[in-house]
Parts: C-alpha cells; sequence; structure tokens
C-alpha cells in the first residue's frame, strides 16, 4: 500500500503564512533541522501510547535537545514518558514546516524550515511505570483501542 503525502496551510502556533507537508518516507531530513522526534512503537501487535497530562492520550515523543540525534532524543523521550525502552528504530515519515512569513524576533526554531520526525520501532523492555509531572500512564492498546483515544 502506499501512502501519498498530505499538506496543510496555516498551522496554528508557527508564523503565518506557513506550510507543512506529511511526508510518508524512509528517508531522514536533514538532521540540523529536526526539532522533535517521535515514536510508533509496536508489542505483538500493540501500540504503545502515553496519557499526558496537558493533552491526553498520543504517541511518546518530544522535542531534541542540543547535541542530540533524533535517536536519541525518541529513546529518551519514550523513556521519560512511558518508561519503556525500544528497538529497531527506522524514519517512515516527518513533517515538513515551511514558513512563508519573515523570521520572528527569538524564534528559536530553524527557519525557514524544519521538521519533525517519525520513527518505527519496537519495545525492547516494559520498565515499571511511575506517574510524573508529565505523563500519567502508558498502554499498549490494540488499532482500535487506539482509534478510540482520539
Amino acid at each position: 500500500m502506499k501512502l501519498g503525502n498530505l499538506s496543510k496551510t496555516n498551522i496554528d502556533l508557527l508564523p503565518k503564512p506557513n506550510e507543512y507537508q506529511l511526508v510518508f518516507t524512509e528517508k531522514m531530513p536533514l538532521v540540523g533541522l529536526v526539532t522533535a522526534v517521535f515514536g510508533l512503537i509496536f508489542s505483538g501487535g500493540r501500540f504503545l501510547m502515553t496519557k499526558l497530562r496537558s493533552r491526553g492520550w498520543d504517541i511518546p515523543g518530544g522535542h531534541v535537545e542540543p547535541r542530540e540525534t533524533p535517536e536519541e532524543t525518541v529513546r529518551r523521550e519514550i523513556y521519560e514518558e512511558t518508561a519503556v525502552r525500544v528497538t529497531n528504530l527506522r524514519p517512515f515519515a516527518h513533517k515538513k514546516f515551511t514558513i512563508h512569513a519573515p523570521q520572528p524576533p527569538n524564534y528559536k526554531y530553524p527557519y525557514p524550515l524544519c521538521y519533525q520526525l517519525f520513527l518505527l520501532g519496537e519495545v525492547l523492555a516494559l520498565d515499571p511505570f511511575i506517574k510524573t509531572e508529565e505523563a500519567a500512564a502508558r498502554k499498549l492498546l490494540t488499532p482500535t483501542e487506539v482509534r478510540q483515544t482520539a
């Protein structure tokens, strides 16, 4: 099955005008322009989800820290949010954000292009989960259960 790319204009929280494209590809975007990484992590046909206190059920991931590779980012974020260790990480998609407006003062992201990267992976180990200020729960859900979280 081939998935087409998706695009949208004027995303909230970004300077306008802007656009983003969701690109399904195994190719990594330019690493220096990746601002966030998310993991679609599977175990036995189930999908790893985290319940974030700020927005409910979501896929684990987050912002790239200075001098961190995308793989280091997603491993750290997944562990912080779910206490799950992962393996076999590989890219499968990214969001490409293009800002057409002038660069705002103190803009903290790469300009005018930046990316959010999505990696596929597998559960290596489930360590004991402890609630944090950010994450309230973790679950391995079936595809049907994932659709019900929306």
